[in-house]
Formats: C-alpha cells, structure tokens, sequence
C-alpha cells in the first residue's frame, strides 16, 4: 500500500534445517539469483555500470577483503551482480535520481552487496544505512529498494527452477514522482524570479562564472548547471521589494522572512517609533 515501509522482502521459507542448509549451500554456489529494484542518487550512465571490471582500487582492497570475510561473502562478489538503469528522474536535491533493476547471486544479503556496489560506482542508493545516501523528504526510509524476484532450484524436484516475481511496490514509484512534482516547483520559482528580474529596466549583470544575461535565462539554465539556486545564477534576490546581490558566500532572503519583517513592520507603526530608539536582527547569517 501507499504507506508501506520502502524495502520489501520476499522471504524464503526452509521446511528442515537439511533444507535450510541446502537453500544456503545453493546460495554460496550461485544457483540463487535475487532482482532487486533501487533508487540512486545520480543520473547514472549505463556505461559506467557496463565498465565496471568488479575489482576495487587499491588501498581499499585490503579493507573491502575483510569486508567480504565478515559478511561471508566472495572477494569477487561484485562480478556476481549485473544491474541495469530502468528510468532517471529529475530530482531538486539530487538533480537526478536513477530507478535501477539488479540481479545479485552468491550472496544471502543482496541488498547490502547491492548498496556497496552502487555505493563504490559513486551512484548510491537513497537511505539512513550503510552505504547509502539521504534522500531529503524520505530520511526515515532505511534504504528506497525492493526484492522483485527470486530464482533457485527446486528442492523436491530435480532439474526444476523455483522463479516468484512480484511489481516495483507503489512506494517507490510514489516517490520518483514526489521528485518530480518538487522539481518542477523549484523550476516555477527560479522562473519566476528571473523573469521578476529581466522585467527591470536596470537588469543586473550576473555573476562572473555564467555567461547568461538575465534575459536570455531560463530556469533549465539555473537548475541544471551545477544545481544552483536561481539567486546564486543571477547574482541577485528580492526582498521585501528591494534588489539584494547575493553570492554563494552569502544566504539567500527567504520568502518566509519577508513575512516576519512585514509582521515586525505593523508592530511598530501600532506601537509608534519614537518610543522605540533601537531595533536589533539577530541570526540574519550575512
């Protein structure tokens, strides 16, 4: 349902401990394959995954061994996971986040050697464990995946497979399209700020790093190049009806402030300024 938890397990049900060791067994050997669906931060590019050989750079090996040792995992588990991008979404605080679709073998916790992988590609998967990355608006999901499929071989019957597939949960999709929904207002608003900004006769310059006049900027310009906010592209903010230049070194004046120094404004009119000599804002930032 809409407000289940974001990781989904499909749970292999052993009648025996002889079959429980023998569904083990079958999992060191690779005869059991899990599909695994994960959100990644990034827009990651199918080539790098293709690119990727398995090894892990020096000196990094010698910890990823133990690693491996630790979690009874092969020191060559990555060449035991193919993964593959299903779709990529704009996202406001990430630029992009990657749906992908992953099938890991030789290991009993997939998803953990899932999150390492992505996490060594640089692409790691939305969450609060190890190996993953917070994903604002979602911080209390441990990590934005589910188990899809599952496939092994039959115990009671030789020579026959054991496959179960279930749908990406609607959790997941939900999300992907909460990204989208707030970045398209973050395009409205930088939008609307620049337009604000090019309507003025006296249109500021903007910084030195873009080489975009203000009327010639649109919001793609601001959210796609290096993520920036509207402010920090043109070098300036209104507030409270005033022209402010901003720079990253600085903070940008938020709309909800604008309505403090208005509510302040009112008070001191009904209370009349000349009982009151001296006004101090505190935690302004810059």
């Amino acid at each position: 349902n809409e407000v289940e938890k974001g990781v989904r397990s499909l749970v292999i049900v052993a009648a025996t401990e002889q079959r429980r060791d023998e569904v083990a067994r079958n999992i060191a050997n690779g005869l059991v394959r899990f599909g695994i669906y994960a959100l990644c931060h990034g827009n990651v590019p199918q080539s790098s995954i293709d690119g990727f050989d398995g090894n892990v750079d020096i000196p990094e090996t010698e910890v990823f061994e133990k690693w491996c040792l630790y979690n009874h995992l092969p020191v060559d588990i990555f060449s035991h996971v193919s993964v593959k991008v299903d779709s990529v979404v704009k996202s406001p605080s990430s630029g992009h986040i990657s749906a992908v679709r992953a099938l890991v073998s030789r290991a009993a916790s997939p998803n953990l050697v899932l999150r390492r992988f992505m996490f060594t590609l640089g692409y790691p998967i939305a969450g609060s464990q190890n190996y993953t990355r917070l994903l604002p608006n979602h911080k209390d999901k441990g990590a934005l995946l589910a188990y899809l499929s599952v496939e092994m071989p039959s115990l009671a019957y030789a020579g026959q497979q054991i496959s179960v597939a279930v749908d990406v949960p609607p959790k997941l999709l939900a999300v992907c399209e909460r990204e989208v929904r707030f970045y398209d207002k973050r395009m409205l608003r930088a939008q609307s700020e620049i337009d604000e900004l090019g309507s003025n006769s006296d249109s500021p310059r903007l910084g030195s790093d873009v080489s975009l006049s203000v009327s010639d900027t649109s919001a793609s310009d601001v959210t796609l190049a290096g993520d920036k906010p509207a402010a920090y592209v043109t070098g300036f903010k209104q507030f409270c009806g005033h022209k402010f230049r901003v720079t990253p070194d600085t903070l940008i004046p938020r709309p909800s402030t604008e309505t403090l120094v208005e509510a302040a404004a009112r008070v001191l009119a009904n209370i009349g300024t000349r009982s009151i000599s001296r006004v101090l804002d505190l935690g302004t930032g810059s």
